[in-house]
């Protein structure tokens, strides 16, 4: 495959990002493609801010969704060009896509989850985040009021201006709407599939910081095995019983003998089976010696005497 020149590079990845949807394979994509031409990663990165001031809510959504897995690919190849860019220039970013107006309005939770998503990545500072955060939680407040005052209740229109108004705006609008939501169910369920992925350090933090602490009770707990793995699994284990018990407590740990219901039972075993002189049960039917020869009968229930089958001798 012919190498393509940089403008060529700069229009198919932009047009790229305008066609990005919610899927991962779209993001993919377009990472794979940036990824290949990292000599300009300064021509690509310029693409994603001019392709986040152009598109609409939904393309800016979906842009930085991309920004996301695009540098998670890219510090796993090495290429921390492309992380620096979009480090320097993350407050820009988010100055685009979140205006005061409706839309920015809009973007302003999807901007909020990618900030917490790249904290936790080790991409942005813990500080950087708390301070685009707070500017995010006045501006939607701001934004709030804003679309409350812009929007009162529109009188009803006259009949004869019902069938003939095309509120294209609006449409547009609603359209957007119902895009989006579509996309962000898309974005819920892919991240519910992936939510038991953790990776090593994450897992390891986690497990520590569930861990309690050493106390008095593990010690017992470790004693008491020590105790069992020296002196044998059959043998008692003693420890001091509890402040305010009165007397120790003693756990035994059974060995290979049998509890006094398990002898019982052989016991009443033995004796049925006395009782079952001449009778032998195979498969279920019920047999019983008659003159040295088996003869086969069916097995009586309670008391019932065995009943001979009708068989010339």
């Amino acid at each position: 495959m012919a190498t393509l020149d940089p403008f060529e590079v700069r229009v198919r990845f932009s047009g790229m990002l305008q066609h990005m949807n919610a899927s991962q394979n779209s993001a993919q994509k377009a990472a794979q493609f940036a990824l290949k031409y990292a000599n300009l990663s300064d021509d690509l990165h310029s693409c994603v801010l001019e392709q986040l001031e152009k598109g609409n809510m939904n393309v800016q959504a979906n842009i930085l969704h991309f920004i996301e897995h695009f540098m998670d690919q890219a510090r796993k190849e090495g290429n921390e060009s492309y992380v620096a860019l979009m480090q320097k220039d993350i407050c820009r970013i988010v100055d685009i896509v979140t205006p005061p107006t409706g839309e920015g309005y809009m973007n302003v939770k999807t901007v909020r989850k990618i900030l917490h998503a790249l904290e936790t990545k080790k991409f942005l500072s813990p500080m950087l985040v708390r301070m685009l955060d707070t500017q995010l939680q006045s501006q939607e407040s701001t934004n709030q009021q804003r679309l409350d005052d812009e929007l009162p209740d529109a009188p009803p229109l006259p009949p004869s201006q019902v069938a003939t108004s095309i509120p294209t705006d609006k449409e547009r609008h609603k359209r957007l709407v119902e895009q989006r939501v579509e996309e962000d169910r898309e974005r819920h369920k892919r991240q519910r599939e992936m939510i038991w992925q953790k990776g090593f350090e994450e897992e390891k933090h986690g497990l520590w910081d569930d861990t309690s602490e050493f106390g008095e009770d593990d010690e017992v707990l470790g004693k008491e095995e020590e105790g069992r793995w020296k002196g044998g699994w059959g043998e008692e284990c003693l420890h001091e019983a509890e402040e305010g018990d009165g007397r120790d407590r003693m756990v035994e740990v059974p060995g290979e003998e049998g509890t006094v219901e398990e002898e019982e039972e052989e016991e009443a075993e033995a004796e049925e089976i006395e009782d079952m002189e001449g009778r032998m049960v195979v498969d279920g039917e019920g047999f019983r010696k008659v003159d040295d020869m088996w003869d086969v009968a069916r097995w009586p229930s309670g008391e019932e005497e065995w009943e001979k089958e009708d068989d010339d001798r």
